[in-house]
């Protein structure tokens, strides 16, 4: 099985039903095989953990997934 990973730069904001705006950002890496939605999905999880959101409504202001690796 290939474990090549190949690292993407995000930045996420996130707005709650309560107007509160938390923004972050950092390196995803990808593995072989994942999908963009996978990776959203689990930078939304980090995001909302890293800044204690839990479950409360929130949603998704921006989001950039870029490759981090610039002229390859």
């Amino acid at each position: 099985m290939d474990q090549t990973t190949t690292p993407y730069h995000w930045a996420m904001t996130l707005q709650t039903a309560r107007g509160h705006q938390a923004s972050t950002d950092g390196v995803f890496n990808v593995a072989s095989g994942m999908t963009r939605m996978d990776c959203f999905a689990e930078i939304q999880k980090h995001v909302r953990e890293h800044f204690g959101f839990g479950d409360m409504p929130a949603v998704v202001l921006y989001f950039s997934f870029e490759p981090n690796v610039l002229g390859a």
